[in-house]
């Protein structure tokens, strides 16, 4: 991964929260993760958005994608 790389991840289960660290790990600068869902109501396990919110995932709760351009 690019040292400068910037990753959205959507969705608010274990798999989301899983990738969005794994990319921290891999070395991305930002992650941001989206998912319909409020905070209280994500399907992920709080100490798993604990954690991730520890490494510097930055959280967008009730958020879903209109489009994905590439």
């Amino acid at each position: 991964m690019r040292t400068q790389a910037k990753v959205v991840v959507i969705g608010g289960g274990a798999v989301a929260i899983d990738a969005a660290l794994t990319a921290r790990r891999l070395g991305a600068e930002s992650i941001h993760l989206a998912c319909l869902e409020s905070r209280d109501n994500m399907p992920a396990h709080e100490w798993e958005c604990q954690g991730a919110l520890t490494e510097g995932v930055v959280f967008y709760n009730g958020w879903g994608p209109k489009a994905i351009r590439g």
